[in-house]
């Protein structure tokens, strides 16, 4: 069985193909010209693993939280083979890509500009994340009381936050995607079923209203 992710949330973006449940490539890059970048690596990996698009039993692609242009570029090509080949397409929320080596409660955040922070409430015990919440957008204010409440916040962005929530410093630990983390949880989607419908596939934008891409 062979699946590809691909996820363009943040500046930077991967591209995992996995192959009976291991990843074999793990291709990340720097987004100057996402569209045209994204096909090129894309094309890349499938020559060199000479794998076909039907070869592959899903894609999946994130739904956000993510920069306007990376998510509507991902989510584009992904829905447009998936369309074209009849693959099953899958959404993720990124957040869920971050995880600590530590146990025990924690937060994954991403900065939202002006707008806050997005945060989901996690734990993590004998190596399984347990999550708490949703995805959620919080305020500054409303963020902060959160952040009282947890010895570990977890994030990409977390030079950034340290600056916002200058009190909290000593609890941003600065992470990128776990690429096992992301095939476990996509596999997961898959065994549930729990694909994307192509006439509402939501998006969250870390600015301005949610979109649906049709």
């Amino acid at each position: 069985m062979k699946a590809l992710i691909i996820d363009t949330t943040l500046d930077t973006s991967y591209i995992i193909l996995i192959e009976n449940y291991e990843i074999i490539v793990y291709k990340k890059f720097e987004k100057l010209n996402l569209s045209k970048e994204l096909f090129l690596n894309l094309k890349n990996i499938l020559n060199k693993t000479n794998t076909n698009l039907s070869d592959l039993e899903y894609l999946a692609t994130s739904i956000g939280p993510g920069s306007f242009t990376g998510l509507r570029v991902g989510a584009s090509i992904c829905k447009t083979i998936s369309y074209a080949k009849k693959i099953p397409l899958i959404g993720y929320m990124s957040l869920k890509a971050y995880s600590p080596n530590i146990e025990g409660p924690f937060l994954v955040a991403i900065d939202a500009k002006s707008q806050g922070v997005f945060i989901i409430e996690a734990k993590l015990k004998n190596n399984t994340v347990e999550y708490l919440s949703d995805v959620k957008l919080y305020t500054p204010d409303e963020a902060t009381l959160l952040f009282n409440n947890y010895p570990l916040i977890v994030s990409p962005d977390a030079d950034i936050l340290k600056e916002k929530f200058e009190n909290y410093q000593n609890k941003f630990l600065k992470h990128q995607i776990n690429p096992h983390k992301l095939v476990d949880l996509t596999n997961q989607i898959y065994i549930n079923k729990e694909f994307e419908d192509y006439n509402s596939f939501d998006l969250l934008y870390l600015r301005g209203p949610n979109h649906t891409l049709s």
